[in-house]
């Protein structure tokens, strides 16, 4: 999907996406199936009206996807999704608060799946930091 809406963009045809992405959104909403994905969808392409992509702009769409999750996997998705927000905004901390504030929501293994990854990304960062500088 996210490569989809940088195409679309770069083919100045944002507005066909967003109105496929409101479609879809409906659909999803009335079949009370998959609306996080949708949700995280129209928030990237959301993002993606400016220049370049603002990733603060996602975060409201974050809040809308994970409240809609239902499914683990949905539950997972969405979790990934706000870490990487957290990420890229090189906010640690709000990414370790989150992290405390979905105990509830997945699994013992999910949870430790996402602390993992979210260790290895910033264990990866300085190295990238570096890369990006030469």
């Amino acid at each position: 999907g996210k490569i989809l809406a940088w195409s679309y963009r770069k083919a100045g045809k944002q507005k066909e996406w967003d109105e496929f992405l409101d479609t879809r959104l409906a659909a999803a909403k009335k079949a009370d199936t998959a609306v996080a994905q949708w949700t995280l969808l129209k928030g990237h392409g959301s993002a993606l009206r400016s220049d370049r992509e603002d990733p603060a702009r996602r975060a409201q769409w974050i809040a809308g996807a994970r409240a809609s999750a239902k499914t683990p996997t949905e539950k997972l998705f969405v979790s990934r999704e706000a870490l990487e927000y957290y990420y890229r905004k090189k906010r640690r901390d709000l990414g370790d608060r989150f992290l405390g504030t979905i105990e509830s929501e997945l699994t013992a293994e999910d949870r430790a799946q996402l602390r993992k990854e979210w260790n290895a990304l910033w264990r990866l960062r300085p190295k990238q930091e570096v890369i990006s500088k030469r």
